[in-house]
């Protein structure tokens, strides 16, 4: 196993307080390139009633998302 300095970022909803999971689709769609009904049906907490958070990208690589880092 090698040991590796990489960030890496989880992007995920805490169900309670959503309020509208179609924006959260478009903008996992529009910024991560993610699959919009995949989002759509994960943030939608009618579809995750007994749910409290759900992750909707792992493991994500800086260069994929809007995060900076104050280096650069």
């Amino acid at each position: 196993m090698l040991a590796g300095n990489r960030t890496v970022y989880q992007f995920g909803v805490e169900l309670p307080f959503v309020e509208d999971p179609k924006s959260i689709a478009f903008a996992m769609q529009v910024v991560l390139g993610e699959d919009y009904e995949r989002m759509y049906t994960l943030a939608n907490p009618e579809n995750n009633p007994d749910l409290l958070y759900v992750v909707l990208a792992d493991y994500v690589p800086t260069e994929k998302t809007p995060i900076r880092s104050a280096s650069g």
